[in-house]
């Protein structure tokens, strides 16, 4: 016999010729109430900001939102790159016959 674990975390036997499963019979969990449960968290000061904001302008500010992110990505690259400057690379050396060529 096989062993499988159930989707309440438990151990149950499988028969190898049934697809009967026998194990511990679990109650069911308690649903939450719709009064109880959060369907949606944002970060504290996300929420501050869109506290009162219909799901039209909140669709708008994220496609805002995403653009600003990328720019503010590139521009932080640019400005380390510029705050933080690498050497030029050493030239090398190159053969006569090659650079008879050029």
């Amino acid at each position: 016999m096989s062993k499988v674990v159930c989707e309440a975390g438990g151990m149950m036997k499988k028969e190898n010729n049934s697809g009967k499963a026998q194990g511990i019979n679990h109650p069911p969990s308690p649903k939450p109430g719709p009064a109880k449960r959060i369907r949606v968290a944002l970060e504290p000061e996300l929420e501050e900001i869109a506290a009162f904001w219909p799901p039209a302008k909140r669709f708008e500010m994220a496609r805002k939102f995403g653009r600003w992110a990328r720019q503010l990505k590139v521009s932080g690259f640019i400005l380390f790159q510029d705050a933080h400057p690498t050497g030029r690379p050493a030239l090398q050396y190159v053969a006569l016959r090659k650079a008879r060529l050029n």
